[in-house]
């Protein structure tokens, strides 16, 4: 069954690897300014951040099939309508459809939760890691393609990943099964409040958002603005983006976690962050954009199937589908202030300024995990 998440994954991370690499060239094509596209893209994350908690209780309470299929049909929805945005020149449209995908983006999120429903403790993080693997493929596949299409029209790579989303839901329609555990008693409250032991890896969590959102939007721009390269370039980068991601969450989870604790894991992803994010701002050579985004992505491929698999462990299991709610709220909140101000201070200040700001946040993560000693859980126990 897990092979089945990860296919679901994959393909959600197509759709979205389409879109990502010209939305914020689509903007500006149109007329607009940096700060346009950080707002269209920021206009997604907004309203995630409104809905991310009460998809996470729907899935404790009505189940995890129902909100995947929902949040499938409601990207393909988005897609359509983005698609025709794009072809009529409409940034208000862009903006409307970027509000209804986020609005129903609990796909992933609900994914992640039915891994953590079928896995013990200590296969956990090894099978989020192969999930968040999954999820890097889609990132190596989606931006080539989008890259690709747009030579085709505009408008021609949102129309692919409508596609895409639609073809994913009938597909979770036919095999994806419900894991939502038994409840003994009551119905859980309507809305929780993450415990303090959680707090402070939803604020990794957001900090990592946080960068890798302000990348997204600026680096496009920064290069084109530095060198002269479009679409194809800015594909190529977040497909090499993803492929690290795919590298360190498929290969190194596994045994990391046999070894060390998931905290010490994570303190070196942050660390690894806020060294990619100096090599962003040292220069814009080829080479060095290169080594850094590779730098970058191995850390936040550290931090991400980590944090999901310790809030799970500190998380009763008829709770777990509302504190992954809070995580995408987490992350959620980092991919709305990232657009925000990476064009902000590409607008104003300048790319030093909007690629300084990614180490400062990284850095900022990798202070609260060192501060912090949660009672997460332990190494795998060794054969």
């Amino acid at each position: 069954m897990h092979v089945l998440l990860y296919c679901a994954a994959f393909l959600d991370l197509v759709g979205f690897g389409i879109v990502a690499p010209i939305l914020p060239l689509a903007v500006t094509a149109v007329g607009g300014t940096a700060e346009d596209a950080g707002v269209t893209l920021a206009s997604y994350s907004v309203a995630q951040l409104i809905m991310a908690p009460c998809l996470g209780m729907l899935a404790d309470r009505v189940g995890r099939r129902p909100v995947v299929l929902l949040s499938l049909l409601g990207n393909a929805v988005s897609m359509a309508l983005l698609g025709v945005a794009m072809a009529s020149s409409s940034v208000v449209g862009m903006v409307v459809a970027r509000v209804l995908a986020g609005a129903t983006a609990g796909n992933l999120a609900t994914l992640q939760l039915i891994v953590v429903d079928t896995s013990s403790e200590h296969e956990r993080a090894a099978r989020l890691g192969r999930f968040g693997a999954a999820m890097g493929v889609g990132m190596v596949t989606g931006p080539l393609l989008g890259a690709g299409l747009s030579e085709r029209g505009i408008w021609v790579p949102a129309a692919a990943a409508g596609l895409v989303a639609l073809l994913a839901a009938l597909a979770a329609l036919v095999i994806l099964p419900e894991t939502r555990p038994a409840r003994d008693g009551a119905p859980p409250a309507a809305f929780m409040i993450p415990q303090r032991g959680s707090v402070h890896i939803l604020v990794v969590i957001l900090a990592a958002y946080l960068c890798t959102s302000l990348l997204q939007a600026v680096m496009p721009l920064v290069v084109q603005q530095r060198r002269g390269w479009g679409a194809d370039a800015a594909g190529v980068g977040f497909a090499v983006f993803g492929a690290v991601l795919l590298a360190v969450q498929g290969a190194l989870i596994a045994p990391l976690t046999r070894r060390y604790l998931p905290r010490s894991v994570m303190i070196a992803g942050a660390a690894m962050m806020a060294v990619g994010g100096a090599g962003l701002m040292a220069g814009m050579h080829a080479a060095t954009l290169l080594a850094a985004l590779v730098v970058m992505a191995a850390g936040m491929g550290l931090i991400t199937p980590l944090a999901t698999a310790t809030l799970a462990a500190l998380t009763p299991a008829g709770e777990r589908g509302r504190i992954l709610g809070w995580q995408q709220v987490a992350g959620t909140l980092g991919r709305v202030v990232g657009p925000l101000a990476g064009g902000f201070l590409l607008e104003r200040q300048g790319s030093a300024a909007a690629l300084g700001a990614v180490i400062l946040v990284a850095l900022t993560a990798t202070i609260v995990l060192v501060r912090n000693r949660p009672a997460t859980c332990s190494p795998a126990p060794t054969a």
